[in-house]
């Protein structure tokens, strides 16, 4: 997870290399990785496979709404008033600061609200597909989590590729039910791909992709689109 954060910082310097201005466009730049050459069924997944990048396939099932999730989240000292932060929020755990460098108490600390950065996050189920399950058996599905420009990309009902870090998180009640320790396994995404949108790249001839290479070296592609 780590190693792709160093891909989107990297291919962000290099796209404000060659366009200065474009982070005012878009703050962040996310490198994705497609087209694995291994394909893991959902109920293959094993301890083996946490904390590597994994690609998989099914049904999308349900979905929640679009939430916002912290991202950069400044606090406020409520004995000197002095910003703390920022601190880059984890996906596992919660950060906090524990003293204050100002007046070297230990808070009370409050969310700074206006200066506290945001992304957007969503939580999606896939399940495998009816045609790989055998005679007998129930479907395995799976929780993933989408997040920035991933979320609102598929909607239940799609049959997706899903490419994403295979992780583990705390679960309280799967200990209380199991009596020792349990982790709930979720996958982070990195990439989506809808199997109409597959098809229909795959569709394309010889012609219709020399057509597209000539379209893009014509300087007034714009004015003949518009």
């Amino acid at each position: 997870l780590e190693m792709l954060h160093i891909f989107d910082e990297a291919a962000k310097e290099v796209v404000l290399s060659m366009f200065p201005n474009y982070d005012r466009i878009v703050n962040d730049i996310h490198v994705r990785v497609a087209e694995l050459p291994l394909m893991e069924e959902l109920r293959s997944l094993r301890q083996l496979h946490l904390n590597q990048l994994i690609r998989t396939c099914g049904v999308v099932t349900s979905s929640t709404g679009i939430l916002p999730q912290l991202k950069m989240i400044k606090y406020d000292c409520q004995k000197c008033m002095f910003v703390l932060g920022p601190f880059y929020q984890k996906q596992d755990q919660e950060v906090k600061p524990g003293t204050c460098p100002e007046c070297q108490s230990n808070g009370p600390f409050e969310i700074n609200m206006e200066q506290t950065l945001y992304q957007n996050y969503q939580k999606i189920t896939i399940q495998e597909s009816p045609g790989k399950v055998a005679a007998g058996r129930l479907p395995r599905s799976k929780d993933a989590i989408l997040l920035a420009d991933l979320v609102d990309c598929s909607k239940p009902g799609d049959e997706i590729e899903l490419t994403g870090i295979y992780t583990n998180n705390y679960d309280g009640s799967l200990n209380t039910a199991n009596g020792f320790p349990v982790f709930a396994t979720v996958i982070q995404a990195n990439h989506i791909l809808k199997k109409d949108d597959k098809m229909a790249v795959a569709s394309l001839t010889d012609e219709d992709i020399k057509m597209i290479h000539s379209l893009a070296r014509d300087e007034k592609i714009g004015d003949r689109i518009f």
